[in-house]
């Protein structure tokens, strides 16, 4: 029987082409370069201008999937529900939010939060709130980790099963549209944090630290070796420059000398290994390591988080890395409009902290906060108090 979805889907391939040929996508693409070699699938685009402060938005899949009314099961679930959204969420941005982000015949395939630990063995769970992390560790025992295997590309029933699922995805696009599979985007240390269980890795930290730095080595070429592999299987001539999502390295939790001793040595093995960290991203407190952050070598972009210190980031970080400072998505951003006047406060204040260096804003990290139409009239409004004072 025929999926009645593949119409809809060959109507919104139509409507992309049409929106990427326009002279407002040209505007927009503009604004941005890329890191060179970056990992194609997650791409975080750096800034053209150096003097000026430019921005980009994203609501999480939670928050499309409510303005749009869908399913994140199915979503996870169904390789043709899941390019049909994709298509949809491109559209849906681009004609709703007069933002910088550009358009294109793209559709990045992102396998959930719980993807990395699932490839060691750890099941995630699909829920309507999102894919999440598996809640029972698997590590419950202080194992020598050179006993951890090595996760195998080609014979990992995680791998096996996104594999699928890509596979079915590009046969349902057009051929001029393009499928990109997931990599590793997970730090060793975030991946630790999952596989041994927050209690545990913390414990292990503070009574045996050479074991917990064995350990998260030992993830950290598991994750090169996977990547590795990825990578001649794609045809690709070697490692790209590599996210790494650091949302588990946060103060007061993480100690300075915990990602000193710990944390930084693999970090800093995945930047000389991949060719360098495309974009370093926590969403937690970082301020407290900006020392030892900045030591990693040959990194695109540096995140400073909601949570963090931007005074005292600036100062710290080399000027040639590019900063991108995360609002807070409740606070900065889906004010209410009694409060509306603190949107323009914010962009002005961190403006004036960012001049003179390149650096972007991100607005994104918030889902549904109140009626759906209420939320995008909240975020339409940020946006223009956005494009007037950052862009004029």
């Amino acid at each position: 029987m025929a999926d009645n979805r593949i119409e809809q889907i060959r109507a919104y391939e139509e409507k992309i082409r049409e929106l990427e040929a326009s002279d407002k996508n040209a505007w927009r693409l503009s604004h941005w370069t890329t890191f060179e070699g970056s990992e194609k699938n997650q791409p975080h685009a750096i800034p053209v201008e150096s003097d000026k402060l430019i921005y980009l938005f994203n609501p999480d899949f939670t928050g499309i999937a409510s303005y749009l009314d869908f399913s994140l099961v199915k979503f996870y679930t169904d390789p043709v529900e899941y390019v049909l959204r994709s298509l949809q969420r491109s559209i849906f941005m681009f004609e709703t939010f007069d933002t910088l982000n550009p358009i294109g015949r793209v559709i990045s395939y992102w396998a959930g939060v719980g993807f990395e630990p699932s490839v060691f063995g750890m099941p995630q769970e699909i829920t309507e709130e999102d894919a999440w992390v598996g809640r029972d560790h698997i590590i419950k025992e202080k194992i020598p980790p050179s006993e951890i295997e090595i996760p195998d590309f080609h014979n990992n029933k995680a791998t096996r099963d996104a594999l699928d699922f890509w596979n079915r995805m590009k046969e349902t696009v057009s051929d001029d549209f393009d499928v990109y599979f997931p990599t590793l985007y997970r730090s060793p240390w975030g991946i630790a944090w999952a596989l041994r269980g927050i209690e545990d890795l913390l414990m292990d930290c503070i009574e045996d630290p050479e074991w917990a730095k064995a350990l998260v080595d030992r993830i950290a070429d598991c994750r090169i070796s996977w990547d590795t592999e990825r990578a001649k299987y794609f045809g690709q001539s070697g490692l790209a420059p590599s996210n790494v999502y650091n949302d588990e390295v946060a103060a007061p939790t993480v100690s300075p000398g915990i990602y000193k001793n710990i944390i930084f040595p693999s970090e800093e093995k995945i930047s000389k290994v991949y060719g360098g960290i495309n974009y370093w991203h926590s969403c937690g407190d970082t301020t407290p390591f900006y020392e030892d952050l900045n030591k990693l070598p040959n990194v695109g972009i540096m995140q400073v988080s909601p949570w963090s210190d931007l005074d005292k980031a600036v100062p710290v970080y080399d000027n040639p890395l590019v900063l991108e400072y995360a609002l807070h998505p409740m606070a900065d951003v889906m004010v209410s409009e009694e409060n509306k006047g603190v949107i323009d406060e914010k962009l002005i204040a961190v403006r004036e902290k960012l001049r003179g260096r390149r650096a972007l804003l991100r607005s994104d990290g918030w889902g549904r906060a109140a009626d759906p139409q209420y939320d995008i009239k909240r975020l339409q409004y940020w946006i223009s108090r956005a494009n007037e004072i950052l862009l004029s």
